[in-house]
C-alpha cells in the first residue's frame, strides 16, 4: 500500500460515512453559534432565468 492508502481518515476509521460525517460536523457547528447569530440568519435569494432555444430571455 502506498502512504496514501494507508492513511485513513478519522471519521472513516471509527465507522460512519461522509455524510454521517458531515451531519455530525454540522450539528457542532450549530451548537456552537452565539444566541444572536442564529436569530440573524442570512437571507435566502433565488433568481429565476427563462430560457428559449438556449438563451436566456430578458425581462422589459
Amino acid at each position: 500500500l502506498s502512504s496514501h492508502q494507508s492513511i485513513m481518515v478519522g471519521w472513516r476509521s471509527v465507522g460512519i460515512n461522509y455524510v454521517r460525517y458531515s451531519q455530525l460536523a454540522a450539528q457542532v457547528v450549530r451548537k456552537s453559534v452565539k444566541g444572536e447569530a442564529v436569530t440573524k440568519k442570512a437571507p435566502a435569494t433565488v433568481k429565476i432565468t427563462k430560457w428559449e432555444d438556449g438563451k436566456p430571455i430578458k425581462k422589459d
